[in-house]
């Protein structure tokens, strides 16, 4: 093959690795099982179980290991269906699939705002 063939795949590929990185952790969450988020576990996330969940207010009590937390979602915050014990990629889904008792990873900002949560589906 000529040169500028490998030239072209070489630069069609600079330009998808420079341009996913920025989306990269976004895009890839909705593959990533609850609790398992490579870099944020444990410091800008919590795990537990939805104890109350207040649609009006866009807020939720979170029950994890250190007790019970107020998340408040803003109108951004994505929200993902985790369905990977079925072996599928996780859905987009909508604050209402917030229910009491489903298991939750909820990611903030560092402003303590919410970026997204992961639901665990039924």
């Amino acid at each position: 093959m000529s040169n500028r063939f490998f030239r072209d795949c070489f630069f069609v590929t600079c330009l998808l690795v420079l341009s996913g990185s920025v989306y990269s952790q976004q895009s890839t969450e909705r593959y990533i099982p609850i609790g398992e988020s490579p870099g944020v576990v444990d410091e800008e996330t919590v795990v537990g179980e939805i104890n109350d969940v207040d649609y009006e207010t866009r807020s939720m009590q979170v029950r994890d290991s250190e007790g019970l937390k107020t998340v408040r979602m803003i109108a951004s915050t994505r929200y993902y269906l985790d369905r990977t014990h079925y072996k599928r990629s996780n859905q987009s889904a909508t604050v209402q699939d917030c229910r009491v008792g489903r298991k939750v990873e909820v990611k903030f900002y560092a402003d303590g705002t919410v970026d997204w949560v992961k639901i665990e589906s039924d």
